[in-house]
């Protein structure tokens, strides 16, 4: 498609989706402003604006969420849970693509974001969490990511039941460890379910 003229990506998607190619993502809405002061008391963060200590920093691509990645590096923990497309169109065109009978698109790989930095010691945080949502296999796939990926922990669900995970208030997820035994977390409220995982991630810190 053609420019949108700066306009931010999810009033692209909203407007026009059969002109953009996206990837699922799931948007956590009850995390509320109490849940939110629990997660910063935990990590004692010092800066109080944005959400109440939340930095948020807003990207349209996965190069820009690589750099905007760097950039704030170093820290103790680093949790991967975007899910970063795993290609990105390979020749944009500047002007608007007229009507065909069909149409090739070339796509090429972005760039591993969790791998990156889950290998570059100089970078890599003390933990690293990646987070893998699949459809079968979910125990093979999980422990090769760990191990192929690097990870501390991989944090799988299965999205093809469609009581949890996307479009739902709750999930169930099951957590593959480098040094410990593999854990399962019941099917609970997202936000309940958050607030286990930084349980875990801060016993693992002390």
């Amino acid at each position: 498609s053609s420019d949108q003229g700066g306009m931010d990506i999810e009033e692209v998607a909203k407007k026009s989706p059969e002109k953009i190619i996206t990837t699922k993502v799931d948007y956590l809405e009850d995390i509320d402003d109490e849940n939110c002061k629990k997660i910063i008391k935990i990590f004692n963060l010092k800066d109080n604006t944005m959400l109440q200590g939340i930095n948020l920093i807003k990207v349209n691509s996965a190069e820009e969420m690589f750099n905007a990645t760097l950039k704030n590096l170093p820290v103790d923990v680093a949790i991967f849970s975007a899910a970063v497309a795993d290609y990105k169109v390979k020749n944009k065109e500047k002007d608007k693509i007229k009507k065909k009978e069909s149409m090739d698109i070339n796509l090429e790989k972005n760039i591993d974001i969790l791998s990156h930095i889950s290998k570059h010691n100089s970078l890599r945080p003390k933990l690293v969490i990646g987070f893998a949502a699949e459809t079968n296999n979910l125990i093979e796939n999980s422990k090769l990511k760990l191990s192929e990926k690097n990870c501390d922990w991989i944090i799988a669900n299965d999205v093809s039941d469609s009581s949890i995970g996307f479009e739902s208030d709750f999930n169930e997820v099951s957590i593959f460890y480098k040094n410990m035994n593999d854990e399962k977390l019941q099917k609970m409220k997202k936000s309940l379910l958050a607030e286990e995982i930084v349980k875990r991630v801060v016993s693992q810190l002390n």
